[in-house]
Order: C-alpha cells, then structure tokens, then sequence
C-alpha cells in the first residue's frame, strides 16, 4: 500500500480483467486480438493470498499489451457498444498508453517471477531450514539488485509502450513557500516516477526472523537426523552455518 505506482499498476490488471470477463462479446474481442499477436496467455483475477496469481497476471499483461491497447482502442470507438463501456475502455485505454504503466509491468514481472519461484521452493517437502534461509537472502539481494537499473527499465517500458515521456511531464511546476522563507518544488516526471516506484523495493517484506529464532530446537533435530544422510563436506558447511546462526552458544574450531 506503501507504493503509489504499484497501487495503480494492480489496479489498472485488476479493472482490465473485470470488464473483458464482464462480456462474453468482449472476452472474444480480446481473445481475437491475442490471435493476431500470437499470444494466448490471459488475465487471471488476482488473490491476497496466492502470489502466483499476481505472477500470471502480470506475464499475461506482458505478454498482451499490443493486444490489450488494440482491443480497448477498438471497443471505444464501437458504436455499437454503448456509451458506458466505451468510456470504460476509453479509461483504460489511456491507462495503457502510460509510460509509467510500461514500467510498472516490465518491473513487477521480473519481480514477481522470481517470487513465484522462490515461493514454490519454500513450499515442497523435507525442506530444510539453512536452504530456507538462502532461498530468502538470494531473493533479497536479487530485489536489491533492481535498484540501480532504472535506466534499463525505463528504456525497455519506452520500446514496449512507445511512449517516450511521463503523464505529468510538461505541465507546470507548483512551487511553496514557507513562512521562514524556504521554499520548495514539487517533483514531476523522471525526478519524481524514481522515487514513487522505488518504495516497491524498500517495502519488499522478507521475514526471515522466524527461521534465526535462538530456540534452536527445531534446528538442531534436523541438523541431528540430517548426520548419515550428507556428505562429510556438506555436514562441514552445515556446521559452520549453525555455529554462526548461534554465536553465544556455540564454539567450533577446525580439527585436522
């Protein structure tokens, strides 16, 4: 909720879904346009608790976004729907034909592919809890990563929209000034999108907590059972990553 971008991005997937699920005519319209761009991947209803939802969305708005403009284009200058759902494509149209609508998609697909994998290794059976905690640091330093790349994001969203500038680029700049005679400026276009769209990055939850808990319990009857079943070398790293997870309790040295 913290990213404003991110808001209206999920908002604009979520209202696209609704209104060509609305109408049979209209799912036909959009399933015809993906045809023609040879794209078959379509838009899923998202869930708060299914992030894989999000991911399949969102490869699809990737996949069909030529699509998606063309058909809504189409459906607002059809007379022969009425003024309502023209309007509404109208609307969606111009969300479409953004800049930042580009960025967003080509920033939230690679992020949250990478999540959907990460998810679903978390999730299988007999996983243990040092793996865990490198599939979590991984997806960290791989979100940290993203950070510096705007201007590679910002490039590819101009191929993919052929939009070249922001929505409020051009329009004039609102200047305060305070009564100890400071004064400020509202940021506006490339200066400002950085800055909104960044806070999907600073917001980015990764829990790990949980799994460096000093109750150790839990760790040390995997680390137990898990004796005959590694390698000596495996069993040696394991070691050294349970002695530095619990530094107050645990002394190792190296014995040759």
């Amino acid at each position: 909720d913290s990213c404003l971008q991110a808001n209206k991005f999920f908002s604009v997937t979520w209202e696209l879904y609704a209104f060509f699920v609305a109408s049979p005519k209209r799912w036909k319209y959009l399933l015809d346009s993906m045809t023609e761009t040879g794209e078959h991947l379509v838009l899923k209803s998202l869930s708060e608790t299914r992030w894989s939802r999000h991911a399949e969305s969102c490869k699809a708005f990737r996949k069909n976004f030529k699509a998606f403009q063309c058909c809504l284009g189409f459906v607002s200058k059809n007379e022969r729907e009425n003024g309502d759902t023209r309007n509404e494509a109208r609307s969606l149209f111009k969300n479409m034909t953004k800049l930042e609508t580009a960025f967003m998609t080509i920033c939230w697909i690679e992020i949250l592919e990478r999540f959907d994998k990460t998810i679903a290794a978390l999730q299988k059976p007999g996983l243990d809890i040092s793996t865990a905690v490198d599939l979590l640091s991984f997806l960290e330093g791989f979100v940290n990563s993203l950070r510096p790349l705007f201007d590679t994001g910002e490039a590819r969203a101009r191929m993919l929209s052929a939009i070249q500038c922001y929505q409020d680029e051009g329009k004039r700049i609102v200047s305060r000034r305070y009564p100890d005679g400071k004064s400020d400026c509202a940021l506006q276009g490339r200066e400002k999108f950085p800055i909104e769209g960044s806070r999907t990055f600073h917001r980015a939850p990764f829990r790990r907590a949980p799994f460096h808990r000093k109750n150790g319990r839990f760790i040390e009857r995997c680390f137990i059972e898990s004796l005959t079943a590694v390698s000596s070398n495996v069993l040696y790293i394991r070691s050294v990553k349970g002695a530095l997870l619990f530094p107050d309790r645990v002394h190792f040295r190296v014995i040759h």
